[in-house]
């Protein structure tokens, strides 16, 4: 546990020295330090977080305004490319329910899909 704190101290030295500024990768090394743990002596859990908790990074506060901003970008963009590719579908789906319309195919579940399967399965036999 010692080590993986040694090499997350490591890659957040390089973003106080701004030799690396990829916020994916700060946002998944903070996200972790809350969710590894070991357990010490008396039951008791001791996060990730606590060993790496005096280092310098925690005292600049702008890689995580940078760090907050870009997530909250990303996941602005997502969330229109989701909702262009969501109408896509919908105008896909309009389309193709309009054209069985102009040509006479029925749509929506027919319930009795199964039975007419099954009848022309016992057909064939």
């Amino acid at each position: 546990m010692k080590l993986l704190a040694d090499v997350i101290r490591f890659v957040m030295t390089l973003f106080v020295h701004e030799q690396l500024t990829d916020f994916k990768l700060l946002y998944m090394v903070l996200e972790c330090c809350q969710l590894v743990y070991y357990m010490a002596a008396k039951k008791r859990k001791v996060y990730l977080s606590s060993l790496i908790a005096d280092h310098g990074i925690w005292s600049d506060s702008t890689n995580f305004r940078d760090c907050i901003d870009y997530m909250i970008r990303l996941k602005i963009e997502d969330a229109h490319r989701r909702k262009k590719l969501r109408e896509q579908l919908d105008q896909g789906r309009e389309n193709q329910e309009r054209n069985h319309f102009k040509l006479g195919i029925k749509t929506g579940g027919d319930s009795n899909i199964f039975k007419k399967g099954i009848k022309s399965l016992k057909g064939l036999m």
